[in-house]
């Protein structure tokens, strides 16, 4: 309250409404000197947060990828897109730091946004918990067309949930990526039915994970029965 932000040095170019500041010094914290002149020591994700969400214009595409968010710096990150950041399209938070809690609030952002289209929450610690509540953004959003939910730690539980979404609510997503994370014969199963059910994805990649023969199986045969789903995310992701 009262602080000298350094307000306006994150700001978008004209047309081209993106801020990437995976390249910046990630500093554990920042000194921040208020109005009467006494000193507070913020976290960096703080003061880069409030930077973002003053930034004119306000970006529609943001890559925090590799900044140590935590969770708390993701739940503060999903309060602003439900108001300054509303109109964010793509969203890049792989590498956050970010665990089951912030993940949640992540997803249920996502729930109630009406244009992110991208979102990339690879490389956290989202796990089951993180994925049901991902799934449960799946049956409200209809904007997102990609998330990539790679090595995310995320067992047959999640994967589950996200399936049970797949096939009886989404009607915008495209591109789901699972790879590299922990899901069974169980969930890979689970994941195969909504292969063979769905109308709308076209890429849903559940390679390098836990499942055998079972799983193998019931994937190969839905991605038979269903041509238009590929089993590999493009090499651009």
């Amino acid at each position: 309250q009262g602080g000298a932000f350094c307000r306006g040095r994150m700001q978008a170019m004209p047309g081209q409404p993106e801020l990437d500041v995976r390249a910046m010094r990630d500093d554990s914290i920042v000194v921040v000197a208020s109005d009467d002149g006494r000193q507070s020591a913020w976290p960096a994700w703080k003061h880069m947060l409030e930077d973002i969400s003053a930034a004119n214009p306000v970006p529609t595409s943001l890559k925090l990828a590799y900044k140590s968010l935590g969770d708390a710096g993701a739940v503060r990150l999903a309060e602003l897109m439900a108001g300054r950041l509303n109109g964010l399209q793509s969203l890049d938070l792989s590498c956050a730091s970010i665990g089951s809690v912030g993940a949640v609030a992540v997803a249920k952002a996502v729930g109630g946004h009406q244009h992110i289209k991208s979102l990339d929450v690879s490389s956290n610690a989202v796990a089951d918990t993180g994925a049901a509540a991902f799934a449960a953004a799946l049956r409200t959003n209809s904007s997102l067309e990609s998330l990539s939910l790679h090595a995310c730690l995320v067992g047959d539980k999640g994967a589950k949930e996200l399936a049970a979404a797949l096939t009886a609510h989404n009607r915008t997503l495209t591109q789901l990526n699972l790879r590299q994370n922990y899901i069974g014969d169980e969930g890979a199963t689970a994941v195969a039915e909504a292969v063979r059910a769905t109308r709308t994805l076209s890429v849903l990649d559940l390679q390098s994970n836990s499942y055998r023969a079972a799983g193998r199986k019931a994937l190969s045969e839905a991605y038979d029965a269903n041509r238009i789903v590929q089993p590999s995310v493009p090499l651009s992701w």
